[in-house]
């Protein structure tokens, strides 16, 4: 009971700030792993509470979005690589993946703390956007922890500059993606609905709330907090693994 509580918990807190800005998953696969769930089940079961927190924040932004022919033919394109991404992830062995899990963790929260200033980049896609959407597909099939800030990048370079449509784009190609991904591990037998219930409960409950705060709170604080405590537990499952 105490675990279910907390599994809610953690996805209402990982559907809030993916709402607000990306980086939740940061947060649950940490937890995951610590509460000694096998690492490609805890990357197949996340899932569906992103998945769940992805549809409600996009419920409540869907009248900030405009969705035209080239943006749905990119979305093909990142579909075909989240396919296979999410088909590689279960190809890995626990023993390997826990780590990279972890290492993953640490590498999306250090960038968090880096200046934006630092963080700019003047590279412009065009003609290779249907690569960079496989890519950005992959990343999310294989890993996804941070898919929130890579969108955000990525579709300020093709899709608009406006942030609360920003955000709706990227609620809605965050659930095509995760959606499919969750499909691959589902039929792969890398999902416990133990995990993934309770996290969709609080997914859907934290995507909602954070779709009606866009604009409206600072979220550089809540950030933060996830993102310490995110750090905290990554570096002991990597300390845990490596050294005990």
């Amino acid at each position: 009971m105490v675990e279910t509580i907390v599994l809610v918990v953690v996805g209402f807190l990982v559907a809030l700030v993916n709402s607000l800005a990306g980086g939740g998953s940061s947060l649950s696969i940490p937890v995951l792993l610590l509460l000694g769930v096998p690492a490609g089940i805890a990357n197949g079961s996340n899932r569906f509470g992103v998945l769940a927190g992805n549809l409600s924040s996009f419920w409540a932004l869907k009248n900030q979005l405009r969705v035209s022919n080239q943006h749905k033919i990119w979305i093909l394109w990142a579909m075909l690589g989240v396919a296979i991404g999410a088909f590689v992830a279960t190809l890995v062995p626990d023993l390997m993946f826990k780590p990279l899990l972890a290492l993953v963790v640490v590498g999306i929260v250090v960038v968090q703390f880096f200046p934006q200033s630092k963080l700019k980049f003047t590279w412009e896609p065009g003609n290779q956007a249907p690569l960079l959407f496989i890519g950005v597909g992959f990343y999310a099939g294989f890993v996804q922890i941070g898919l929130g800030y890579i969108l955000m990048y990525v579709l300020g370079k093709t899709f608009t500059t406006d942030i609360l449509k920003i955000n709706a784009m990227k609620s809605l190609l965050g659930f095509c993606l995760i959606s499919l991904s969750f499909v691959v591990f589902w039929v792969l037998g890398q999902v416990n609905w133990n995990i993934a219930l309770p996290l969709a409960l609080g997914g859907l409950l934290g995507g909602y709330s954070g779709g009606y705060l866009q604009g409206k709170i600072s979220t550089i604080r809540l950030r933060y907090l996830i993102s310490g405590l995110a750090l905290l537990m990554a570096l002991k499952i990597l300390y845990f693994h490596f050294w005990v």
